[in-house]
């Protein structure tokens, strides 16, 4: 299973709010991870929401896509121009 932690798209906002509106109240403003992810496998509409654009961030990011050959230099290194 893949999930999508970010905020970039409307879809994105939608999850955070939905899970907000689940496992937060005013008794108990924190929650886990754990509990985010037992909420999307009990509630799979909520998991849904934004689960098309898993991955849309790597491929569009060439820091997290290695294959680009673009973004940061190994740590430990310096780029020269």
């Amino acid at each position: 299973m893949s999930h999508r932690w970010c905020v970039e798209y409307p879809e994105d906002y939608q999850f955070a709010r939905a899970v907000f509106d689940e496992l937060w109240s005013v008794r108990r403003p924190v929650f886990t991870l754990k509990e985010i992810l037992n909420l999307t496998l009990a509630r799979p509409d909520i998991a849904r929401i934004n689960a098309h654009l898993a991955g849309a961030a790597d491929a569009r990011s060439p820091q997290l896509n290695p294959e680009s050959g673009q973004g940061l230099p190994p740590s430990g290194t310096q780029e020269t121009a």
